[in-house]
């Protein structure tokens, strides 16, 4: 575990010296170890499916240290992660979404009225309690679902249009799971992000960008 988990830093290090940030989409079929970092956290999934979190700043998602675990494996078993700026999701081996951190903009599909925050995972239902999910991802504030029938759920914060939503009750976040309209009928077969915007890859290779759009980086 110790060398798999340096292993996984060494890797997350030479991202942070080469200034790439990626988070992929993977299938929930099998376990893909990992490593992902926020500028105040840590996340490592290990080839046993137990995520291992660790703080370098006060954050929402851990308070721990050293790398800690998460989850018991054989109660819960996670295939991917991905980490949001300060929340972040975890795909269970039966297709299942758990999300933990802030939820200050809904990101973890609660009420920010009434869960501020949770270091525990929590799991997302709503729209995707019948579901499979294959894919997830986490951007900012923002969550992600990709379903097995190549559907996107998105939840959390409306901010640089992350969400893909239309934000038709001028609110400030959505908190259940919504199916992204604008691309109901293509099927979606890999999602991607950065901390300002969305990628998605249909079946057919069509690539799909939303979010921020300063610098036309959504292509428009």
């Amino acid at each position: 575990m110790k060398k798999l988990l340096s292993l996984l830093l060494c890797a997350a290090l030479l991202f942070c010296t080469t200034g790439l940030y990626t988070v992929s989409a993977v299938a929930a079929t099998s376990v893909t170890p990992a490593v992902e970092m926020q500028q105040t956290y840590f996340a490592a999934l290990d080839d046993s499916g137990v995520v291992w979190t660790w703080k370098t700043d006060s954050n929402d998602v851990t308070s721990a240290t050293t790398p800690t675990a998460v989850n018991d494996a054989s109660e819960l078993k996670f295939t991917a992660i991905s980490t949001g700026t300060d929340h972040m999701l975890a795909l269970s081996d039966h297709g299942k979404v758990y999300a933990w951190g802030s939820n200050a903009a809904g990101q973890l599909a609660a009420n920010p009225e009434t869960l501020a925050k949770s270091e525990a995972p929590r799991l997302v239902e709503g729209a995707l309690r019948e579901k499979t999910v294959v894919a997830i991802v986490a951007s900012n504030c923002v969550s992600i679902a990709l379903t097995a029938d190549g559907a996107l759920y998105s939840w959390g914060d409306y901010t640089n249009g992350l969400l893909g939503l239309e934000n038709k009750n001028n609110g400030e976040y959505a908190i259940e799971p919504t199916q992204i309209e604008a691309l109901r009928g293509v099927f979606i077969s890999k999602i991607f992000a950065s901390n300002s915007n969305i990628a998605a890859i249909a079946a057919d290779g069509s690539v799909y960008l939303w979010g921020k759009n300063d610098k036309m980086q959504s292509g428009a």
